[in-house]
């Protein structure tokens, strides 16, 4: 063997050993399949309309082999946002590897997941479909009136926080939604891009503002599963 080809050989599996060193921690699935902590807007059990919706798109998940966890999280009130958050940083701790905890949220329900994140819960990648970032921002008058009732301490947002400690995060929205613009993902994906973050944003041409229909929860489905396999 020549001393060309023995540098030759010896570069690539230098390199083939940092891509499992540092390319391959980065992936969910090389660690274990990912667990997923699926969270929508609800306060059960006087309002939780959309649980039957959210438990179907857990179902395609399911079927893959994945474990997923429902949860309903409501921002109406300071008091529910601070109860959110805990849920969800407590239902993080009951699964030991971190590294494979994937929290995939609809539209409001994005909130509470993003500042559990900032604040220090064991969250290895963030999904926000619809997401809402910003209690100041951008939404329809229908979100405003069942949503947020008490929209003051929009300071705490995830959008006015220091994002450079959040986990890689994928941000989703239709193309028509009539709920949430996308203005408030693509306002949220400059600030997060700005401190560091892995952050990418996709839009879909659906008209639903969250996967309720089965075509919608496939196509969803597909993009995050698609998302998950390269890593987060």
């Amino acid at each position: 063997m020549t001393a060309y080809w023995r540098a030759s050989l010896i570069a690539a599996l230098v390199a083939a050993g940092l891509i499992l060193l540092f390319g391959w921690a980065a992936r969910p699935s090389a660690l274990g399949k990912p667990v997923i902590i699926l969270v929508y807007p609800g306060v059960p059990p006087t309002n939780d309309p959309f649980r039957g919706f959210a438990e179907a798109f857990a179902d395609t998940f399911r079927a893959d082999g994945l474990h997923v966890t429902v949860m309903p999280c409501s921002i109406m009130t300071a008091t529910d946002r601070r109860d959110s958050v805990r849920r969800i940083t407590a239902t993080c701790r009951r699964f030991p590897d971190s590294r494979r905890i994937i929290v995939v949220a609809w539209s409001s329900a994005s909130w509470p997941a993003e500042v559990a994140a900032l604040d220090g819960a064991r969250i290895a990648g963030i999904v926000s479909i619809g997401g809402i970032h910003d209690l100041d921002g951008p939404t329809s008058a229908f979100v405003r009136h069942f949503l947020l009732q008490d929209p003051h301490g929009d300071q705490a947002s995830p959008i006015h926080r220091d994002l450079s400690g959040l986990p890689p995060i994928l941000l989703l929205q239709c193309s028509r939604d009539p709920y949430v613009p996308a203005a408030q993902s693509e306002r949220f994906l400059r600030h997060a891009v700005a401190a560091g973050c892995v952050a990418r944003m996709r839009i879909l041409d659906t008209p639903e503002h969250c996967p309720t229909h089965p075509a919608g929860r496939r196509l969803y489905h597909d993009v995050i599963t698609r998302w998950l396999s390269h890593g987060v």
